[in-house]
């Protein structure tokens, strides 16, 4: 006897499990290609789709952000090279403005 296909609900659920994998999502429930293509062009889910797609985007940005600052971090700590502990606080401070975490710095100006 076949196995019911699975719901569009629960192929949303393990989408969001998977991190946005659709190679994974289409091995795990056996999809055919068609079946793929109906969950993502389904008028009830894709806008839910969409927002996920979003908060995975953030998701991994913010992961990338902690990666990137704890190893800057790293530098500043255990680095003895001045310039490269300067280079390293130059970097982490243009990165948190960027990221919206301290406020810009005033641009030097220079004297027309």
């Amino acid at each position: 006897m076949s196995q019911a296909a699975p719901s569009h609900s629960d192929l949303l659920g393990a989408y969001a499990e998977l991190n946005g994998d659709l190679s994974a999502l289409r091995a795990r429930f056996s999809l055919s290609g068609l079946q793929l293509i109906a969950f993502l062009e389904d008028p009830a889910i894709t806008p839910r789709l969409t927002n996920l797609d979003g908060f995975l985007a953030r998701s991994t940005i913010q992961r990338l952000q902690t990666k990137s600052a704890a190893v800057l971090e790293h530098i500043l700590d255990t680095t003895p090279d001045p310039v490269e502990r300067r280079h390293a606080a130059t970097i982490l401070t243009r990165l948190a403005c960027r990221w919206g975490r301290l406020p810009s710095p005033p641009r030097p100006r220079h004297p027309p």
